[in-house]
């Protein structure tokens, strides 16, 4: 596991992972771990064989390696007992075949030996003798060879079990078929919390390696402080900023979308627009167009109705101002008190020709 997770180039952690793929797939599948492992996403798709993961995490311990590399196969899937039970009845077949032909080459000596010294009867004691041993040796071969046999035998009635779902018969049959289902569950159960517990050792192990390496281990746990803290910067801080400022925003697209909506209403039907802002508006719109500075002419409004005071150079311009105010949405009625230089304003003229001829009012 640490052939995976501990070296620092990228191309030796990838050759581990090759070497190892289930490893690597079990890896990839931890939280914070599996950053470290090489092409992460695709580790994560193969699937986890633990039949042989345990096998792999034995051969590339630093420990256990050496000694697992003796007794488990390749990664195809071998059982390092089955291999170690084969070796020695191989072992034990080669000694019955040398003690065979030990106990022939003994009883061809013998025979010679008696035709030559048949009447010396320490020859033909030592021949009778070599004779038992011979014959004893090729019944201890004759054993052992039925014992393989039948070592062999139940090998093959369990792989052709195995093969059609059921298990090899021993004993009673009623009985087996009896307690079938209850060993089935219990075998089921105890397997699936081994296998449980071997992921959650392993995974437990990995985390505690990876965190507190005497190494890299200081740097790592500053990393995760630090991801924690800017999670939580993000949900106290970035989160309810950016909720604010779509808010707002949506708030002025609403404050729009009624604009244009009252736009498209008549003007009976138009909500009345407030005296300051019928000001702004007419000073934007109007006074700007003509090139009028805001100092010129006054400019009043109250319940929709704009009164203008000051004066103009021409004619012409006091009436096109008068004209483009009217047009102006939200006025209802524009009163000009506008005059030419030289001259009074129309309500202080009126005032003036009344004073001048009090006798025209009354009459």
């Amino acid at each position: 596991m640490h052939d995976i997770l501990l070296p620092s180039r990228r191309r030796t952690r990838l050759r581990n992972a090759r070497r190892y793929p289930d490893e690597a797939a079990f890896l990839a599948r931890l939280p914070l771990l599996g950053d470290r492992v090489p092409l992460r996403p695709y580790w994560r798709r193969r699937p986890v064989r633990p039949a042989r993961l345990w096998r792999q995490m034995l051969r590339s311990s630093p420990i256990f390696g050496g000694l697992a590399q003796r007794f488990l196969r390749d990664t195809s899937g071998g059982d390092a007992f089955g291999d170690l039970g084969n070796s020695a009845m191989s072992a034990a077949r080669d000694g019955a075949t040398t003690a065979r032909c030990a106990a022939d080459d003994a009883i061809t000596r013998g025979k010679k030996w008696q035709a030559n010294l048949r009447d010396s009867p320490s020859v033909r004691a030592g021949a009778q003798r070599t004779r038992q041993a011979a014959i004893a040796a090729t019944l201890a071969g004759q054993r052992m060879r039925g014992m393989m046999d039948a070592a062999r035998a139940r090998r093959a009635a369990k792989r052709t079990a195995a093969a059609a779902g059921e298990r090899a018969p021993k004993g009673n049959v009623e009985r087996q078929k009896l307690g079938r289902d209850v060993g089935k569950r219990g075998r089921k159960r105890s397997r699936g919390s081994r296998r449980s517990a071997m992921f959650i050792g392993v995974a437990i192990g990995a985390m505690l390696m990876y965190w507190f390496d005497s190494m890299s281990g200081r740097r790592r746990r500053a990393l995760v402080r630090d991801r924690f803290a800017h999670i939580a910067h993000i949900f106290s801080r970035q989160i309810p900023d950016r909720l604010e400022r779509r808010g707002r925003f949506l708030r002025g697209v609403a404050r729009g979308l009624r604009h244009d909506a009252t736009s498209l209403l008549p003007n009976g039907d138009r909500p009345a627009v407030d005296d300051e802002t019928l000001v702004d508006r007419v000073r934007s719109e109007v006074l700007r167009g003509h090139g009028i500075k805001a100092g010129e002419i006054h400019l009043d409004a109250y319940a929709g109705v704009v009164t203008l005071r000051g004066q103009l150079q021409y004619p012409d311009q006091i009436r096109r101002l008068i004209e483009d105010t009217s047009r102006t949405e939200g006025v209802r009625q524009v009163r000009s008190y506008l005059h030419l230089p030289g001259t009074l304003a129309p309500n202080k003229a009126e005032i003036y020709e009344l004073q001048r001829d009090p006798r025209g009012s009354t009459g």
